[in-house]
């Protein structure tokens, strides 16, 4: 899942000689079919809705994530009017809100000179989707860890919103299903 392979085993070593192996494969099998991935409510209307008045934005976020406004410490301040930082507690950034006064296309050539400066790192595509009902493009590239992530630029009231997930920290996809319910308000 999301680049890491996850390995479960299950050993009859250990069980009492009174049950057959295909029962116990089969109770296995069962106990296996219940897995899933810890992470974000899958009911989205359950969680909590974080607005941004300011910046005219919101999206939901579960009870045990914050927003954390890194503006007036972010040394890249120069560049960007405010950046966010959303994650679950205990975890570094696992989705970043970056707002700029740069056009999109700036703030897009300049990412991606960054990103192709980055060791070992290859840029995978350069496409449009849509991020809060509003056209966007995105940069997706494989990191020397592997691991595939992307980063979505989006004009809105005269200033683009730079957002990124962080999948070496997002195991569980839990950000790209907050990124889903982004929505900007106006």
């Amino acid at each position: 899942k999301n680049g890491r392979i996850y390995t479960i085993s299950a050993s009859t070593d250990m069980i009492s000689a009174i049950y057959s192996k295909e029962i116990i494969v089969s109770n296995i099998d069962q106990i296996l079919s219940t897995f899933k991935f810890a992470g974000i409510a899958t009911d989205i209307s359950k969680l909590e809705t974080y607005t941004n008045d300011e910046y005219k934005f919101s999206f939901k976020i579960p009870f045990d994530w914050s927003v954390v406004d890194m503006s007036d410490t972010n040394t890249n301040i120069s560049r960007n009017t405010a950046e966010f930082k959303v994650s679950a507690t205990g975890i570094d950034d696992t989705l970043d809100i970056i707002i700029s006064s740069k056009s999109v296309s700036e703030e897009y050539n300049y990412m991606k000179i960054v990103v192709e400066g980055w060791s070992n790192t290859e840029i995978l595509s350069e496409t449009l989707t849509k991020i809060g009902g509003k056209e966007a493009k995105r940069l997706s590239y494989k990191g020397n860890n592997q691991i595939e992530s992307a980063i979505d630029f989006v004009s809105f009231d005269n200033k683009t919103y730079i957002i990124r997930i962080n999948s070496v920290l997002d195991t569980d996809g839990s950000a790209g299903r907050i990124l889903s319910t982004f929505k900007f308000t106006e």
